[in-house]
């Protein structure tokens, strides 16, 4: 699953984990906060950044139009980049692969590398590196724990059907700084961010 605006340009890669058989993390995923794991803001933050993480492998990651929802409260997503991922059996490390939408237009990211910690169906924790050499480099290390260091948790009340006549059908026009603020990369969701999610869960709630 791809975070790949986030780190290096800021670029990192948040891959679904692979399993020789399906993926086992299927479904709506978040980015974990950097400064609180309180589960009730995470499963706030799902409705303004989510990944859909899928059983082959692929992934797609969208953020919240929140200009368009601000002012007439539609609920849409802007893709920001679509990927695929895959296990070496032999180091047991992942690639994966991916492109990014910004500018009003598709583009390719570098490869990027993911070596992971936790892998349940509810959460997944992985270091990304930008090269093997970097991830050679981190071994040789001693492996430090927190060096490049993402998690991602499940959000519970979303599923992919829900989430569907939501997404936007044109190429996301911001560019991919803006891009990056909107999906909080960098900080965390404030108190007004969360206030405005519950508005747009409400939303994605809502019976037709």
């Amino acid at each position: 699953m791809s975070f790949r605006f986030a780190l290096l340009a800021l670029v990192i890669v948040l891959p679904l984990p692979a399993q020789a058989a399906d993926y086992m993390s299927e479904g709506i995923f978040t980015l974990e906060n950097q400064a609180t794991t309180d589960d009730a803001k995470l499963q706030l933050k799902c409705a303004l950044h989510f990944f859909q993480n899928r059983k082959d492998g692929t992934f797609e990651q969208f953020f919240l139009d929140k200009d368009q929802f601000l002012k007439d409260g539609k609920v849409s997503y802007w893709e920001a980049n679509v990927g695929s991922c895959k296990m070496d059996d032999a180091t047991k490390l992942e690639s994966c692969q991916s492109k990014y939408a910004a500018d009003g237009k598709i583009a390719d990211e570098p490869d990027s590398y993911n070596f992971y910690s936790v892998l349940t169906p509810d959460k997944i924790s992985a270091n990304s590196f930008g090269s093997l050499d970097d991830f050679n480099k981190w071994k040789k290390d001693g492996s430090k724990p927190d060096e490049g260091k993402w998690s991602q948790v499940r959000c519970k009340d979303l599923t992919p059907d829900m989430m569907k006549p939501h997404l936007a059908q044109t190429i996301n026009p911001l560019s991919q700084d803006d891009s990056n603020k909107r999906m909080f990369f960098q900080n965390d969701p404030t108190d007004d961010d969360y206030a405005m999610a519950k508005k747009v869960m409400d939303v994605l709630k809502a019976k037709p």
